[in-house]
């Protein structure tokens, strides 16, 4: 590893680090990055037309909504905050991402994985293990990372292994990334790694389907005993988390009565959820174009809204319908580029989107610096099909996915 891939390494592990004050997220160190790029360098790169005009559409909601909604002028500087938070995602648009860029960004993303997942291996027993029974949830259990370990568990699954240590050593991994996706005792988390799953499973049968091989149809095998076998580990390790899930997420779907008693009830998981949106929805139909011009849920002024927990309701809250849709059609560009380079961030940000019907991802510090990085590859591949001939000294982008 080079001098610079380590530091690179370690800066992105630092930019991951979930840091909270009164819980909100405030770790936005990635922004430091590109600031940096333009010091030593002394330019930036130009993101493509596509992307400076959804900038100039945020920024036109931000300054329409602080001029027309007079009565948030003292949040003025909350509202600002807000914006540039918003705006982090096209930071890394303005950097020349390398090879060794994104190879670092995914160790960093396993490695911060595999240190909060062992953390909380450790909690959890040192504590006294499954004697704790469903009370592990408020001691060891969290909402706010899960969406990386399942980045990580996509990443370390695609990754390419020669030779038999490094195979133990890439399940050894997964096995410890699945043991702490199940310690955050997240619902959320549990159905993003399904959902995925599903999906992947679906896909990847249509297209055997579609052109059937031995080889495909053994991998599939493979990969299915392997995953069958770590889950059963990770019982075998962590059985209270089974009894959790089993109990919370799937005898609770299979119960429609209870499922409408929970969406009934506003101080429920679900309930609380429904409500918010609702209250969303209602707000928007006063200021449909601009939402609240980056302001949170918190100025409703409801006990339960300390956040949207739902990473488009929030966004739809913030940017209102334009803003809404201007998103959305950049995670579609941002997920057909992966789609097309790099199977292992698809699926990972795949598991994401599911996540984040149930929970804020991007909106935290270690989510919009994954989604800043993933839209500068993006923005990156615009302009290198935009040229002819692709100098030297920039990298050839088919060089740089093996997946």
């Amino acid at each position: 590893m080079t001098v610079r891939k380590s530091i690179l390494t370690i800066s992105f592990l630092f930019f991951l680090y979930p840091i909270s004050v009164s819980g909100f997220s405030v770790n936005y160190s990635f922004l430091i990055l590109p600031l940096f790029y333009l010091l030593i360098e002394g330019k930036v790169r130009r993101p493509n037309k596509l992307f400076l005009l959804l900038m100039v559409l945020f920024t036109l909601i931000f300054i329409i909504a602080s001029i027309y909604q007079y009565e948030f002028y003292n949040e003025g500087l909350k509202r600002i905050i807000s914006f540039i938070i918003f705006m982090s995602m096209f930071s890394y648009m303005f950097v020349k991402i390398d090879t060794e860029m994104i190879e670092s960004f995914k160790m960093s993303i396993v490695g911060i994985g595999l240190y909060f997942s062992l953390f909380s291996m450790y909690s959890f027993f040192m504590l006294g293990g499954s004697n704790l029974g469903f009370g592990a949830k408020d001691l060891v259990g969290g909402q706010r990372f899960g969406f990386i370990y399942l980045l990580g568990i996509w990443l370390t699954y695609y990754y390419q292994t020669s030779g038999k240590l490094y195979v133990v050593i890439k399940y050894s991994i997964l096995f410890i990334l699945l043991v702490g996706l199940f310690l955050t005792f997240s619902r959320s988390s549990i159905v993003g790694l399904l959902g995925s799953f599903v999906i992947f499973a679906i896909v990847n049968c249509l297209r055997w389907h579609s052109r059937p091989t031995l080889n495909m149809f053994m991998r599939g095998l493979f990969s299915i005993i392997v995953v069958g076998l770590l889950l059963v580990f990770v019982f075998q390790l962590v059985p209270t988390t089974y009894s959790f899930f089993e109990e919370r997420l799937f005898s609770f779907i299979l119960d429609s009565n209870a499922v409408r008693a929970d969406l009934g009830d506003n101080e429920s998981s679900g309930g609380t959820r429904v409500y918010i949106l609702s209250k969303i929805l209602d707000y928007l139909m006063h200021n449909p174009l601009t939402g609240s011009g980056y302001l949170g849920v918190w100025i409703l002024n409801d006990d339960l809204f300390g956040s949207a927990h739902n990473q488009y309701g929030d966004v739809l809250f913030r940017a209102g319908l334009l803003g809404f849709f201007a998103h959305v059609y950049l995670l579609f560009l941002l997920t057909r580029y992966l789609n097309a380079n790099d199977k292992a961030l698809f699926w990972g940000l795949i598991s994401v989107l599911i996540y984040g019907m149930f929970h804020e991802t991007f909106k935290e510090s270690q989510g919009g610096f994954v989604l800043a990085f993933l839209l500068g590859m993006l923005s990156q591949s615009f302009l290198k099909r935009k040229r002819a001939v692709v100098p030297k000294d920039d990298i050839d982008i088919r060089k740089v996915y093996d997946n």
